[in-house]
């Protein structure tokens, strides 16, 4: 089995493929088109969850590495779902894990589904140990594989350096949590209502991360809402 893995595209489709073939039957992916209230609007609602791409610039790693919000977190809910990072540009796999195993009271599964027998196992897991679970599980690799080809450009192994990173945003008993895995712990950002997700997520990618690079617009926004309805 392959460990040199080239990164996931960050477009909606690939992500909405991806969580159907994990198990999830009422999950839709949207572009967020700006950070602006116009934008808010024409996504469906409600929204649960928000997967951002950000450069791993050294003023943004340097950030991470110092600043109290990140380096003081490792006080968060025993609810939330989080896994580390070990294997090389799956940060997409491991942030669309992280969306879906946080919203799983919101998450119609089917029977059986790779996501089902994961929750399972790893319901009193450590972050190390579902991290060596996604590492280990040959149809997880499989279906990074199988996505990592797909979307609207290709990846060349040689440009993957200079991809840019996926991190998730979720709403867990409360508190809003930036979960990464290659971080030690999840970041807690604090109280937040649902309705205000996007608006605090604003605030942290525009208005701290991205004001260290204001000239690098390398960025993606894929945002996660409940469909209703319309399960299959």
């Amino acid at each position: 089995m392959r460990n040199d893995f080239a990164p996931l595209e960050a477009c909606p489709e690939v992500f909405d493929k991806y969580a159907k073939e994990l198990g999830q039957n009422n999950v839709v992916f949207q572009d967020l088109l700006a950070w602006e209230e116009w934008a808010y609007d024409q996504l469906a609602k409600p929204v649960v969850g928000v997967i951002v791409t950000i450069p791993l610039t050294s003023k943004i790693c340097h950030f991470r590495d110092t600043d109290a919000r990140y380096t003081a977190s490792k006080k968060f809910s025993p609810n939330v779902w989080f896994a580390r990072q070990n294997l090389r540009n799956t940060c997409g796999t491991v942030a669309l894990l992280h969306l879906l195993n946080n919203i799983n009271e919101k998450v119609a599964l089917s029977e059986g589904s790779i996501l089902e027998q994961m929750r399972k196992k790893t319901l009193r897991a450590s972050p190390a140990e579902r991290g060596a679970l996604i590492e280990k599980t040959d149809h997880i690799k499989d279906l990074h594989t199988t996505f990592e080809s797909q979307g609207q450009s290709s990846v060349r192994m040689d440009d993957v350096d200079n991809m840019c990173h996926y991190i998730t945003f979720v709403i867990v008993d409360g508190e809003l949590y930036e979960l990464d895995g290659t971080l030690k712990y999840p970041v807690n950002h604090g109280e937040t209502a649902p309705k205000d997700l996007l608006n605090r997520v604003e605030e942290i990618v525009q208005g701290t991360l991205f004001a260290l690079e204001p000239d690098n617009l390398n960025c993606a926004a894929i945002v996660a809402s409940i469909k209703h309805g319309s399960e299959e």
